[in-house]
C-alpha cells in the first residue's frame, strides 16, 4: 500500500463528500462578489473619466449653450 492520498479521500481513507466541487458551493456569495466587482469597475471608470475631463462644461461655455436654441 502506497503513501499517496487520493484527492477524494481524507486522512483515514474515508470518502470526502466535500472534495473539489461535490460539496457546498457558495453560489450567492460568488454572485454578490461579481456584482460588487462590476460596480467597482463602473465607479473606477467614472472617476477616470471625470479626471480626464469627461464632465459638464465650464461656466463660460454653459452660457453659450442656450437650452432654448440648442435643439433648433
Amino acid at each position: 500500500r502506497g503513501d499517496f492520498m487520493s484527492s477524494v479521500r481524507d486522512g483515514y481513507n474515508r470518502y470526502d463528500p466535500d472534495s473539489t466541487l461535490n460539496g457546498f458551493f457558495p453560489f450567492w456569495g460568488i454572485v454578490l462578489l461579481l456584482l460588487s466587482f462590476v460596480f467597482l469597475l463602473i465607479a473606477v471608470l467614472g472617476l477616470v473619466g471625470y479626471f480626464v475631463g469627461c464632465r459638464a462644461p465650464p461656466e463660460r461655455l454653459r452660457h453659450q449653450l442656450d437650452p432654448a436654441t440648442f435643439y433648433a
